[in-house]
Parts: C-alpha cells; structure tokens; sequence
C-alpha cells in the first residue's frame, strides 16, 4: 500500500502597502461590522537594460468585528499599512453570465505603519487598547516607522 503524503495546511499571508481608497463598512445580517479595503503594493524588477523598475499590484482585503472597527477608526486612503491573514478566493457572474474569480485577503490582524498623534503618552493599538507609548504593548508599535528612518513618506513608490 502506497504511504499518503502529508503536508501542513497553510494558508498565511502578510503583506504590506497602502489603501487605495477610504474602508468601505457594510453590516451582516446579524449585525456585525465588515470593512472592505483595497491595498496598493509593489514589486520591483530589473528590466532587460538592467533599470529596476516598480510594478504595482492591487488587491482586495475584509475584516470583520473588532478589526472592522478599527478599519474604520483608524484606517484612511494612502495610509501605510501591513495586513495579517489568509487568501480567500470570492466568486461571482458578471452580466455576460460568465463565472468570475478573484483572491481576497481576509484579515486576521491590521496595523497601521504610521504614527498617531497622542494626548500624552498613550498611542492606540491594532486591538483598540491604549497603551503607554514606551510599553511593550500586543500590536501597538510593533510595526510602525522609526522616527530614526531615513525614509520619508515622499520614498514610498505609490
């Protein structure tokens, strides 16, 4: 008898880049908040002149609840961001009849990469807690820019 071959089942994905378009909120019938988000990101490549160029991709990305809410609080068109979840794939027919796919990304966790502007020492995390700034708090700075950066905002490519 022939073994089975046996793999983990991961579906985990983590990227980077900055909203298209405002978060767009809609409710499930039982009431629960879902924010709609497309994500602007980029790959660069080097031509056949040997000139790296920027090519940029776009996707769209849910969140539901807790995260949803923080969408919507937090979130704004052009805002930095890394989205943590996993790719789901949605269908539909267009008006010719034909069946569509596209991928999504249902996220499990959102940070914003900017910093926010605090009344004393607190900064709010992706979980919607206040945090002393200089705590080690779930989520709160674990990704956002280092003030010590070269980079400015004007660096990004899109």
């Amino acid at each position: 008898m022939a073994k089975k071959l046996r793999f983990p089942r991961l579906n985990i994905l983590t990227l980077s880049g900055r909203l298209t378009r405002e978060p767009e909120i809609r409710f499930s019938n039982n009431s629960m908040m879902i924010a709609k988000l497309s994500l602007a990101f980029d790959k660069i490549k080097k031509d056949e002149y040997g000139n790296y160029q920027s090519i940029s991709n776009f996707i769209d990305a849910t969140a539901f609840g807790k995260q949803a809410e923080y969408c919507k609080d937090q979130l704004h068109k052009g805002a930095p961001v890394i989205v943590e979840g996993e790719l789901g794939i949605n269908a539909y027919t267009d008006q010719s009849g034909n069946n569509r796919r596209y991928p999504e990304i249902i996220i499990n966790r959102v940070h914003l990469l900017e910093r926010e502007e605090t009344q004393g020492s607190y900064v709010q995390g992706a979980d919607g807690e206040s945090y002393p700034e200089q705590a080690n708090a779930p989520a709160a700075n674990q990704y956002q820019n280092n003030d010590q950066d070269n980079e400015s905002e004007d660096d990004v490519p899109f």
